[in-house]
């Protein structure tokens, strides 16, 4: 019973997570890609992210219009590649010291600048993608809990149960100026 429960509730994580990241979805929520154009910020960078500066840009933004940045969200990929980035590089001489800041207190947690950094599962989030956000202006409302449904009818020629879980969220955005994405050309 485990196992099938920590499936549904990975499944309905990714759906929940891909939603909120998508500009629409069918019989879903906008996400925050639907302010892309009405109202988000950006920060575009040319080829790969290779220092910080994009995201002290996007903290900038964020700070300029009154909000904090709270956030720093990508995909995992996204992270790795930022994670093996080095305070420096030279030919003779190269640093082991990571570039992004890490807590001693919470070892898998990562962080710019004391901010957060957030990591969703591959197939979420397109690679090189990362939103930074103010998590005070950004709302998750759950309309409905989990409502777990079976039935032994749909496979009635064998020996086997449906399982379906749903839930009803939405996502509110009152203030689109408190998200900016960076966009970069790869992880």
């Amino acid at each position: 019973i485990s196992i099938i429960s920590d499936s549904i509730v990975r499944s309905l994580s990714f759906a929940t997570d891909k939603s909120w990241v998508a500009a629409s979805t069918p019989k879903g929520p906008a996400g925050l890609g639907s302010l892309v154009g009405n109202g988000a910020q950006a920060v575009d960078v040319v080829g790969s992210i290779t220092d910080l500066d994009p995201f002290i840009s996007a903290a900038g933004k964020l700070e300029s219009h009154g909000a904090k940045a709270t956030a720093f969200v990508a995909d995992s990929r996204t992270w790795t590649a930022l994670a093996l980035l080095r305070q420096f590089e030279g030919t003779d001489l190269s640093s082991n010291v990571p570039l992004l800041g890490s807590d001693p207190t919470a070892p898998q947690g990562r962080s710019i600048q004391g901010v957060p950094c957030y990591s969703l599962r591959e197939g979420v989030l397109e690679p090189g993608q990362v939103i930074a956000l103010d998590g005070t202006r950004v709302f998750t409302v759950i309309r409905s809990g989990i409502q777990l449904d079976t039935s032994k009818d749909l496979y009635f020629d064998a020996r086997a149960t449906a399982v379906r879980a749903s839930t009803r969220i939405a996502f509110a955005f009152p203030d689109p100026a408190s998200v900016v994405f960076i966009n970069s050309g790869g992880s």
